[in-house]
């Protein structure tokens, strides 16, 4: 927060709304426990929350009801209804199979004999055994309180679980927005864990990272609870009018905004760029709640404008690379790719072994984007060798045989003496490993090593499949271009012999 920063309670104009009620659940074959239950505990409220009861009357209806209602924190379970052991059933569909560890269980049990204490503890996960007659009205409200301050705890701690979760899948590659998004996420699930604030919650930014104005739209670009399916989304085809309203007024008034139920915290950073996080259900925050949801405005902002100068860094270089190649072609005459569609049909090609659970080792979103930048530049030592070697349809003289040879080596060299004067260059290095390799041939009997099969680098065999069909379809020396269809079966009969199988198989999937 700057200096000029506003921090306004707006307990004048605040607006109360009606907490999400506690759910408990009363499963017993007696309605008159069931009307004493509700009674007894009618005006009883925890954290300024009351309770919302849910009613079964046997097993098999509570476990409908459970499904129905997964964050039902609290019930009050008979032991004995349809039969000797309903209850105990029902406990362990609970556990067991929706595999809900959250709700605390109270047994309830107007047979002692029938369901020993001892046992049922030690063999079922339950939280308290009674019998009816102890529950008085003192007692009943002593269970609940200590249940729902468990139950709340455990949500807690699983929230804050989660958000950890989520942070550190995404920390090791924050330069990507995906990955950013789902960091942002996973630290607002941390925050509203902290401030035990509600699920819902959003972090929404201006348009364009360096637009500073108040009138440009809000875009959502992390969200949880209700707002986590709307990102990408602008605010205001999302939130309520009300809450809108509020949101607009404290990136008008540059201000932050705490209200009873709900926190708007708005922050600019250095670039100008306007960041809002918005939280539902927290109670007025203390002084440690405000700098905790403004520090994670500061910072998260912070961030989205590294990611986007690492964005920019990445545009530069891709169109410096660009400006190279147009230039070796228009010195040359030809371009290095005809129908600039190589890098295109290599990184589908990758995407699509990618999704098919192969070589998830190696291929990941840093592998594409390396893979696009490096089939622009691979091949620019082609340029050097004369066209009529090219496009000669009879055999190569012994010189112009060694002349083809060794472009693919000069091409790795001047990439790699290149890469050693640039920072970030991974894709340098790619591109001078492709120039190197993409010659050859599955079966061992390419050149200039003569590699076989896998030690062949990935990125060299899906450039050799990516080269040949976009040369096939696009142009040919000899006649005019194959259909996609023609293309398609002469790299398939070359399938294990020219071209890694899997490579064949991805490609073809695609264009087919």
């Amino acid at each position: 927060m700057t200096d000029s920063d506003k921090i306004i309670f707006a307990s004048e104009r605040e607006q109360s709304t009606e907490k999400e009620r506690w759910k408990v659940m009363i499963v017993d074959d007696d309605e008159g426990i069931h009307n004493i239950t509700k009674m007894a505990l009618r005006k009883l409220t925890f954290e300024d929350r009351a309770l919302h009861f849910i009613n079964a009357y046997s097993g098999n209806e509570a476990i409908r009801l459970m499904e129905e209602n997964p964050d039902t924190a609290l019930i009050f379970l008979d032991v004995v209804m349809e039969d000797e052991s309903a209850g105990l059933k029902v406990v362990k569909h609970i556990r067991e199979e929706i595999k809900n560890k959250f709700v605390r269980i109270i047994l309830r049990t107007g047979q002692p004999g029938q369901a020993p204490e001892e046992d049922i503890v030690v063999n079922y996960d339950i939280n308290d055994y009674k019998t009816k007659d102890e529950l008085t009205a003192d007692k009943l409200f002593t269970s609940v309180i200590s249940s729902l301050r468990a139950y709340n705890d455990i949500v807690t701690i699983d929230t804050g679980r989660r958000g950890l979760k989520k942070i550190i899948e995404s920390s090791a590659s924050l330069f990507k927005l995906k990955s950013m998004e789902n960091f942002v996420s996973g630290i607002l699930e941390q925050l509203i864990s902290i401030l035990r604030c509600g699920n819902d919650a959003l972090y929404c930014q201006t348009t364009g990272f360096l637009t500073g104005e108040c009138d440009k739209e809000l875009i959502i670009l992390a969200g949880t609870g209700m707002y986590e399916r709307h990102t990408g989304n602008k605010v205001e085809n999302v939130v309520g009018s009300d809450i809108l309203k509020d949101i607009k007024n404290a990136c008008e008034n540059e201000e932050c905004l705490y209200y009873d139920n709900r926190s708007i915290v708005f922050f600019r950073s250095k670039s100008k760029l306007i960041s809002v996080v918005y939280v539902e259900k927290c109670g007025l925050p203390d002084e440690w709640d405000r700098q905790l949801l403004e520090y994670f405005c500061s910072n998260v902002s912070a961030a989205f404008n590294n990611l986007y100068l690492n964005n920019r860094f990445n545009d530069i270089k891709d169109a410096a690379v660009k400006g190279i190649v147009r230039i070796a072609e228009l010195n040359a005459g030809r371009p290095c790719d005809p129908a600039n569609g190589v890098g295109k049909t290599a990184v589908e090609i990758a995407e699509k072994l990618f999704e098919r659970g192969r070589f998830i080792q190696e291929i990941d979103e840093k592998f594409l984007h390396m893979l696009r930048s490096a089939c622009s530049i691979y091949d620019i030592a082609k340029i050097g060798i004369p066209e009529k070697i090219i496009k000669k349809s009879e055999s190569l003289t012994l010189e112009e045989w060694e002349a083809l040879l060794e472009h693919s080596s000069f091409g790795n060299q001047i990439i790699l003496e290149a890469a050693d004067k640039v920072m970030d260059n991974n894709f340098l290095h790619m591109a001078g490993i492709i120039a190197k390799y993409h010659h050859e041939k599955f079966d061992g009997t390419g050149f200039p090593g003569g590699l076989k099969g896998n030690e062949i680098p990935l990125s060299a065999r899906i450039v050799s499949a990516a080269v040949f069909y976009s040369t096939l379809i696009s142009h040919r020396f000899d006649g005019e271009p194959y259909s996609k269809k023609a293309a398609l079966q002469f790299i398939e009969s070359k399938s294990g012999e020219h071209f890694d199988p899997e490579v064949v198989d991805a490609l073809i999937e695609l264009k087919r």
